[in-house]
């Protein structure tokens, strides 16, 4: 028996797109919905709800990655000095 044609990528985005909707997509393991559409060479749409339009600059681009790659990290240098203070002050 012959297994079923491949699909093309772009042809289960009206498949993924829901699942992102809902929010049952892991976005740190897959990025988020214009992550995929950037990845498969689409044009971003910042109409689209979706697409999340970052507020430092107004656009969905790779600075905007960045930008909360950096704000994540800082978030997580804070949260470790907390805990690192917490422990000292336990000594």
């Amino acid at each position: 028996m012959t297994p079923p044609p491949q699909k093309k990528a772009v042809e289960v985005l009206p498949l993924l797109r829901p699942m992102f909707a809902d929010k049952l997509v892991d976005e740190s393991y897959m990025g988020d919905w214009s992550d995929v559409l950037e990845t498969m060479g689409l044009p971003i749409d910042t109409s689209d709800p979706l697409v999340r339009v970052c507020l430092h600059c107004g656009d969905a681009n790779l600075v905007c990655r960045t930008k909360r790659a950096e704000e994540s990290r800082e978030k997580m240098h804070a949260a470790i000095k907390q805990a690192d203070s917490l422990i000292e002050t336990e000594k």
